[in-house]
């Protein structure tokens, strides 16, 4: 959950060091903290790194035993008022040692801790352990000083951080609304918000007296209520958004800790309210509006469209002289062997909400001017600056981190290297046995404790520093040919040999758009690629961490899913919210922590949050992308249950009457794009496994490929656009040739309607639009964007291929060679497929 943070995440340097070993890192971690926060390190744990914090005149420690430097703490607690204190016990430390380790850890006792505060400090105890909690408040602040100023904070309390309005007993602020005169006041002041909406546009209008062109019968009012069928009555819904509203008022109304609107039992027995004491406080009523005609929009909320969504590069690192480096750079806009810079970022394509990340968008970013634009493939591995000065290599992460002793290999393969002084930009990635393996495995060997990156190899694909040149504001055609004299002789895409250690990423140049939509699509397929990286020849390297102009841009495959709403939580800013999310859960087991019920969905799975969305309501099935698929086995737990994770999600759009997806529908949707999916699986020694998920040959035993052309036969040229084509060319398996004319068709949707009668395993084409993409994806028809004739886009290859299978028929998994069953043979030109038996073999 972590990991999936977009808010900024602050931790101590040794804290983001631990989450990176572990592949924990948020990618909005931080070490920089706000003007008005403070931290100061005490003695909790030898595991974990433990902090106190102070914001303003409120320190909060809620795991303590002591300072680490107590001139550094008295600094600290300077002027203070307000302490939120551990209190694990209270009045017996609960302290230990372990040999060999100087630092003790645990809990020191609440009355230890007032020793060390301000005689004069107010103090509110959190954290209670269990003797805390067995004695109860009344006992626990029995046991206090007399003259200490403590008190048990509990659930819901809020707090003002000025402890001289602390001025009610226990007793009062648990029984908040004590007194005539007080609850007159409150509900005075109440009175003073005149109104607030809780249902707006509750009762409507509409049917056929509205739009029909002919005298109905009757006249249709929707109330926005639930209705009990089982008790047939009708109730007004209570959501979490107005609860919110309404505990706030209280709380602004009181100006105390003491305001909490009580949620009533649901459905209530009756609508009868209170039948105690009380003050009315809001009455409901029908406020009839003046009349006008509300036309329903598919798009609910408007997002402004940015020219690019680019992060801003921040240092997640504390350590100044790394900083000093960066800001040197920077200033002097030059680059020097052994002194860190900020990386370049590369920016994503614009979209609305409800707008796929497709090819076709990536490369509308590049303006004519830019190309020719050099395409390469896009992989998950970590990035890193490589510093070359004589015999001395120096490694530095995209934050700083120097990683030089935990890549001794790659260092010598750079120090082997023919320039006397060089800096390469590039990506660490871990191979084994052919098989690439996701970013954490590659961090997690870089930060283990024994040095092994065998298995390790650096994807070279920019030099911005060559014997005495500082490159980085030359044109990256320039940069480009300067790679390639340093010496690195190995050059491939994909199934990497580690033992090489250094490999230059290919650079396809692409001399228009249409060029580069074409390898987008070629690159984003190769094994193991997430999708394409792009940079103009005119791109320089801007030492701010920003491209200019767009010149330097990446592409991510992804999947659209629908999942259902949770919860939404708004945010600090209004109108925006994060959506806990997922899916259904079908028959897999899963674990209890994500399991929860939604309207008529009894086991959904909790996949994560989006965020930044407009409101939507508990229950609503929404689409949301995302850029992998996170699909987690615990083989350590009984019953093997499963975890269902998001990289990257990001809301599109609700979808009305639809059904959320399973995990089933999920996982199959997301094997469908390259590298998409990721399938992990925790072994019962704690270990990780990766695996790849299953490759299925992409051709079908029974159902067509649809080619949309500009004529019947496969002689014709495939059209250029979806929307222009005059025929549909069906090829099947067995060689025949259908084609279907669609003149007469009315729409793109038509079109689609009409071919997917014939359950064409894929659509060839020249290119096509969002509502027909969608439309074919929901279907789970395969699309292929493609120019030339319809026979060439039948052929993938040349020659008969074989494939090694579990079954003889070209749906079956792919199986290592010695474990094959069948050997299934296809001719592309011909489409015709045959097998062989080999399981007596």
């Amino acid at each position: 959950e972590l990991a999936s943070f977009q808010c900024p995440v602050w931790g101590t340097q040794e804290t983001l060091d631990i989450l990176e070993e572990r592949g924990w890192l948020p990618e909005t971690a931080t070490t920089e903290l706000p003007e008005d926060v403070q931290v100061c390190p005490v003695l909790h744990s030898v595991r974990c790194p433990t902090v106190a914090i102070r914001i303003g005149d409120v320190v909060f420690m809620p795991d303590f035993i002591g300072p680490k430097d107590r001139d550094q703490w008295a600094e600290f607690i300077k002027g203070a008022k307000v302490f939120l204190v551990d209190g694990s016990s209270p009045d017996r430390d609960l302290i230990r040692r372990r040999a060999g380790i100087p630092e003790p850890f645990g809990h020191a006792s609440i009355k230890s801790i007032l020793g060390q505060l301000p005689e004069d400090a107010a103090v509110l105890v959190v954290h209670l352990g269990n003797r805390s909690l067995e004695l109860g408040d009344d006992g626990l602040l029995a046991l206090m000083p007399e003259d200490r100023k403590v008190r048990i904070a509990f659930d819901g309390a809020v707090y003002s951080d000025d402890p001289e309005r602390w001025d009610l007993s226990l007793e009062e602020a648990e029984r908040p609304f004590t007194g005539e005169q007080r609850s007159m006041e409150v509900a005075s002041k109440l009175a003073e918000l005149g109104e607030m909406v809780w249902i707006p546009d509750f009762v409507v209008l509409t049917g056929s007296f509205l739009y029909g062109d002919h005298r109905p019968r009757d006249l249709d009012l929707i109330l926005r209520a639930h209705e009990d069928r089982q008790r047939k009555l009708w109730y007004v819904p209570l959501d979490s958004a107005f609860m919110l509203k309404l505990n706030r008022a209280v709380q602004w109304a009181t100006e105390e800790a003491l305001g909490k609107a009580i949620e009533p039992s649901y459905p209530p027995p009756s609508p009868v309210g209170s039948n105690w004491p009380h003050i009315p406080v809001a009455d409901l009523v029908l406020r009839f509006k003046r009349p006008k005609v509300v036309v329903p929009q598919e798009r609910e909320f408007t997002q402004e469209v940015v020219g690019r969504d680019f992060k801003e590069a921040r240092l997640r690192t504390k350590r100044k002289d790394i900083e000093r480096m960066a800001q040197q750079s920077l200033e002097e806009d030059a680059i020097k062997p052994g002194r860190f810079f900020m990386p370049l970022k590369p920016v994503r394509p614009p979209r609305e909400p409800e707008e796929r990340d497709t090819p076709e968008r990536f490369v509308e970013l590049f303006p004519e001017d830019a190309f020719p634009v050099y395409a390469s493939v896009k992989r998950d591995g970590f990035r890193v600056q490589i510093h070359k000065d004589g015999d001395r290599v120096v490694i530095y992460s995209e934050d700083g981190n120097v990683l030089t002793d935990q890549l001794p290999s790659i260092v010598e393969a750079v120090r082997r290297l023919k320039p006397k002084t060089l800096v390469l930009d590039a990506e660490v990635e871990r191979w084994e046995n052919g098989v690439h393996l996701p970013r954490e495995a590659a961090i997690a060997v870089a930060h283990s404790k024994e040095v092994d990156d065998q298995n390790l190899i650096a994807n070279v694909f920019d030099c911005l520093y060559l014997d005495g040149r500082d490159l980085h504001n030359e044109p990256f055609e320039e940069r480009w040919k300067a790679l390639q004299s340093v010496g690195i002789d190995y050059s491939k895409e994909t199934d990497l040999d580690p033992s090489r250690k250094l490999n230059i990423i290919p650079h396809i140049p692409c001399k228009d758009r249409e060029a580069l939509l074409k390898e987008t699509e070629r690159v984003r397929n190769v094994y193991s690629s997430e999708g394409n990286v792009s940079i103009s020849h005119k791109a320089i390297y801007p030492l701010n961490g920003r491209p200019r102009d767009n010149e330097f841009a990446k592409f991510h495959n992804n999947v659209v899913v629908r999942g259902v709403v949770i919860e939404p939580v708004e945010t600090k800013t209004e109108g925006v919210y994060n959506l806990v999310w997922g899916c259904l859960a079908g028959d897999h087991p899963i674990l209890k922590k994500d399991e929860t019920e939604v309207g008529p969905y009894e086991r959904v799975l909790t996949i994560g949050s989006t965020f930044a969305a407009p409101y939507v309501r508990r229950g609503a099935t929404i689409e949301v992308e995302c850029e992998t698929i996170n699909y987690i086995v615990h083989e350590d737990l009984e019953g093997h249950p499963i975890e269902l994770t998001a990289w990257a999600p990001r809301f599109m759009r609700e979808v009305p009457g639809a059904k959320p997806d399973t995990v089933d529908e999920i996982l199959r949707k997301a094997a469908k794009e390259n590298h998409v999916l990721q399938i992990k699986r925790v072994m019962p020694d704690g270990s990780v496994r990766y695996e790849e998920p299953n490759q299925k040959v992409k051709a079908s035993d029974d159902r067509p490929v649809c080619v949309l052309a500009n004529g019947p036969s496969v002689e014709d040229e495939i059209a250029e656009r979806f929307g222009t084509a005059g025929y549909a060319v069906f090829v099947f398996p067995d060689s025949r040739v259908e084609s279907m004319d669609l003149s007469g068709s009315r729409s793109g949707l038509d079109v689609v309607e009409r071919i997917l009668a014939k359950r064409p395993s894929k659509v060839v084409v020249g290119s096509v639009g969002d509502t027909v993409r969608r439309a074919l994806e929901d279907a789970g028809v395969e699309i292929e964007l493609r120019r030339g004739r319809v026979l060439d886009g039948l052929r993938e290859s040349k020659g008969l291929l074989a494939f090694m299978t579990s079954e003889p028929t070209l749906t079956a998994d792919i199986l290592p060679f010695d474990q094959a069953k069948f050997a299934v043979f296809f001719d592309p030109a011909s489409l015709h497929f045959d097998a062989i038996d080999l399981r007596g073999v």
